[in-house]
């Protein structure tokens, strides 16, 4: 077997030369590619601090959501109760509605002698019906003031959330234009 004889020192020389030559090019590129790496690192951890701060923000948001929701279904329901105690009485009072409703015509002289002559039974309906009705109103006053709150902490909150911000101004513009139609 024969062992192979080591290259010329001189060939070997210039070979370590020129490799010695192309680390020592690599090197700067090494570090600068080592500094961007580290500033890359740096950013993710930025960018990791500030996706758990939204999403900790966005489990604030979804908790006071379902606590709002859970208000405004209960008011929902005694609102719902409320209207429902309402209905006989509106509907004993839609016939005298439709007679002041006919009353705008050039006979307005009679209609006002026909409502003085039923003016003793108004006020023995007002009395009996429309006045203990009147006095729940107190009551209905503060629900409707919380339902009005609470869809106004929704959108306020619905505007918060990243990305919502377009589909909420795209709603908000087709309910103008639905009311604009209905107008």
């Amino acid at each position: 077997m024969r062992v192979p004889l080591p290259p010329n020192p001189a060939e070997l020389l210039g070979r370590g030369a020129e490799a010695l030559e192309q680390l020592t090019s690599l090197l700067p590129r090494t570090v600068a590619l080592l500094e961007r790496a580290e500033r890359a690192a740096e950013r993710a951890e930025g960018l990791l601090d500030r996706s758990d701060a939204v999403v900790t923000g966005a489990e604030l948001a979804v908790q006071r959501t379902q606590a709002v929701v859970e208000r405004a279904e209960g008011v929902s329901v005694r609102a719902e109760e409320l209207l429902g105690s309402y209905t006989e009485s509106l509907t004993r009072l839609q016939p005298v509605m439709a007679r002041l409703a006919d009353s705008t015509d050039p006979h307005e002289v009679q209609a006002v002698v026909e409502a003085l002559d039923l003016l003793p039974r108004l006020v023995g309906d007002l009395r009996r019906d429309v006045l203990p009705v009147m006095s729940t109103l107190g009551d209905v006053a503060p629900d409707l003031h919380d339902v009005l709150r609470v869809v106004t902490e929704i959108n306020e909150m619905l505007g918060s959330i990243p990305g919502l911000k377009g589909i909420k101004k795209r709603v908000d513009a087709e309910h103008a234009a639905q009311r604009d139609t209905t107008d």
